[in-house]
Parts: structure tokens; sequence; C-alpha cells
């Protein structure tokens, strides 16, 4: 029987991060003590989006300003747009080091149109070629792309998802035994597309209309599950570096009413961009969150980040209603929200956090057995100055980690062994108020 993610066990609550009762471990690879002054990585950075919108992540001006936070830390930072498989060929022959990926696949045979065309996913095939990337594996965003897929992986795995059934363009049911009212969404688009003041169902009628809708419109298929009526929350997830500790990093969405008197993310909401994103302080809240958002991306396959979406039930429980795996990475976007949110981290950090955990995972590859050369640096966030153990008694080797030994700081109990500032203390309960 499915259960709610407050029945998960200690062991598994122990990998939640919190803002206020636990402390981020976030680092820079070398010391900062100014950017003018501080020696570049030799390493060759290419960001990749596409011209193509429904291929694209990650828009222009994003590439541009990923590109400026780390042309200070990287000898060679590039940006390349890739729309068919001569681009995606131009792109591995420039041989870069890490690719930071802003779309998932290209359309091999882009004349039968972008549904019934063959896929080449680009992670694979640039590891293929012996170049890593940023975020996660084909097989993880290929199931987050297809919503009815990434929902049943999650139902699947014990975890909270409303009931739900799927029309297929290619043969349209409303049969179902589902309780109004409902909420109809394309099974494979993102930005809200598709979803409007007609989305929330109330009668078979009207669920007849808006399915045909998105069938006739989007050329895809619906996916059709019960209406969750509470609060909206993102969870961004970061992996720690050199650890497969999961921090997460929740927030709330607080949307305008619409017309109908209802609060859910349209399309036309995000065009404007009118809804707010705050900080969630209840802390029983972020714990449930948390643990749902860390076993969804468990269950998905998913790797280094990404950002888990969930609304409350009738009850107040949190329940799934999609991932995102490969979310946008401006620095005004909502996974960059969830960062500053917890804990006031710089967007130039994020970017760099994330681009490390994908050469963390290149070096490892390269050389298993042999220890990855390392420059100690801590990270100072809005808690104060943090550095993981391993940065400050050696380094580990690829896939080792430091030990896990538990620490008091005044109320807080913190997992995961930590050298902080003497003002630590005084700074956490700052940030708890």
């Amino acid at each position: 029987m499915p259960y709610g993610c407050r029945r998960y066990s200690r062991s598994i609550q122990s990998r939640v991060e919190e803002r206020g009762n636990f402390v981020f471990y976030f680092y820079d690879l070398h010391k900062r003590t100014s950017t003018a002054t501080a020696q570049r990585i030799d390493s060759y950075i290419e960001i990749v989006g596409s011209s193509n919108p429904r291929l694209n992540s990650m828009g222009h001006d994003s590439r541009l300003t990923i590109k400026a936070a780390l042309s200070t830390r990287y000898t060679k930072v590039g940006i390349t747009v890739v729309d068919d498989f001569a681009g995606l060929k131009q792109l591995v022959a420039k041989k870069p080091d890490l690719v930071i990926l802003g779309m998932k696949f290209i359309l091999l045979n882009a004349s039968k149109g972008f549904d019934d065309s063959q896929k080449i996913w680009l992670p694979d095939y640039l590891e293929e070629h012996g170049i890593a990337v940023t975020g996660s594996d084909s097989k993880a965003l290929s199931l987050e792309y297809d919503k009815h897929a990434a929902k049943q992986t999650v139902i699947n795995a014990g975890l909270e998802s409303p009931k739900y059934f799927v029309s297929r363009i290619v043969a349209p049911d409303i049969q179902h035994s589902l309780h109004f009212p409902l909420f109809v969404k394309p099974s494979n688009r993102g930005d809200s597309k598709g979803v409007d003041d007609k989305s929330l169902i109330y009668s078979e009628q009207d669920l007849v209309s808006k399915i045909a809708s998105i069938h006739a419109d989007l050329n895809s298929d619906a996916l059709i599950e019960e209406y969750l009526p509470g609060k909206e929350f993102s969870v961004g997830i970061v992996r720690q570096p050199y650890s497969d500790k999961l921090l997460a990093l929740p927030v709330e969405i607080v949307i305008p009413i619409n017309k109908q008197g209802d609060r859910f993310l349209s399309e036309a909401i995000k065009q404007a961009d009118t809804e707010e994103v705050v900080a969630v302080d209840d802390p029983e809240l972020r714990e449930r969150l948390n643990l749902l958002a860390i076993g969804v991306f468990n269950a998905l396959g998913s790797r280094d980040y990404g950002r888990i979406d969930m609304r409350l039930d009738l009850s107040g429980d949190p329940s799934f209603i999609e991932a995102n795996l490969m979310p946008g990475l401006s620095n005004h976007g909502y996974l960059y929200k969830c960062f500053d949110l917890n804990g006031r981290i710089a967007y130039s950090d994020m970017i760099t956090l994330i681009t490390e955990l994908g050469l963390e995972r290149a070096s490892w590859s390269e050389n298993a057995s042999r220890q990855k050369p390392y420059s100690p640096q801590c990270f100072e966030g809005r808690l104060g100055r943090f550095c993981t153990d391993a940065q400050l008694s050696g380094v580990p080797g690829p896939g080792v980690r430091s030990p896990e030994v538990p620490l008091d700081i005044g109320q807080v109990e913190v997992a995961g062994l930590v050298h902080a500032q003497p003002d630590l203390t005084s700074a956490i309960n700052r940030a708890a108020v």
C-alpha cells in the first residue's frame, strides 16, 4: 500500500539537510581571496543549449550569465548552440572537459515531427565520447520527460502522488474512477505549457473538452490526476561533493488567485512572473517536504542536482506532482531561489558547485584508484563559514567519504562531521529565527 513521506526510516531522515537545523556543505575548488587574484583552474567548460524552444531549457541570457560566473574560475569557458546532429558532432570535436547541459536531446529526423522523430539523448552520447556532463543521465532524464512514467515510478516506490489516468492521443480515453475536481495537463511539456484556467475540472463535459484541446493543440497525451488543493512547493536537491549525501532546499511558491478563485501555476502566470517564491519556515513541514523530495529524486535515478515539485493534499500532506532534473540555471529561476532562500548562497557558488560535481564524476571515471588533487576551500554563506572534514584533514580519493560523526551545536544536531567558525552557534540561531 502506498505510504506517505512521514513513514521514512530515520536513516533516510538523517540525509536531509535543513536551513536553521542543519549545516550546509558547499565548497569552491580553490581559495578565493579575491576574484582578481585567484588562479583559474585548467579546465575547459562548454555551455550548451538550443535555439529550438522545445529542446532548450537554458535561455540565451542564462548562458551568458553562467559563462560570466565560470570565466573567473576556469581557463576556458565557451557557449555552443546545438540544433541538430551536425551541431552535436561539432560540440564533440571541441573536446571540452565538461558540458553544462541546457538541453536533453536532439531530433535525428526533425522532418518527422517532434514526437515521431528518433532522439539522441545528449548525456549518453557525450559520455560515450569521453565528455563529462552536468546533472542526470539519459535514463533519468527520459523518465522525467514522460510525466506519466515518472509519476508511476514514484508511486511504485511507495511515495505519495495523486491518483491519475492517461488519455493517449492515438487512443483518447476518458474512462476513469477518480474523484472530482481533476487537474489536466500535457504529459510531456514543461513550463506549465497547456495549463490554463480550464485545467481544473469539475465535470465530465469539461474533462472531455480539455483532453481534446491538449490532444489537438499540443499534439500530446493528457495526464489527468486528482487535484491537490493545498499550497505548492518546490524543493531543490543537490549532492554534496565527494559524497552521496543530498541537500534539500525547499521553497513555497505563492500563486495569485485566478478569476475562478483557484491557485495553480498556469502558463500565463509563469510568463507574467506574478508568482512569489518564499522560504519555508515551519520545521515539521520542511522535514516532510524534504523527505519526499529526496525519495523522489532517488526513485527516478537522478544525479547531482534537480528540483522536485509538490503540493499539499486536503490533509496537509505533501504529494509529488512532477520533477525537473534539468531545471533552469538563471539567476532568477526557482532553483537559484531554493539556494538563495536556504542560506543566502551566491549564484556563482551554485553554478560552481554544479560544475564541480560534473568534473568530480569525470575524475572518478578517469582514475578511480587515484586521489583527486584538491585545494581546500570553505563556503561563505549566511550561516557563516563551513568546511567539510575532508577539506581540512586531507583529500579523500574518488568515492571515499569522510567519517560521519553527529555534532551538537547548541540545540542543533548536525549529521556529518563539520568544522565551523566559533560564531557558528549564534549564526544558526539567527538564521532560525
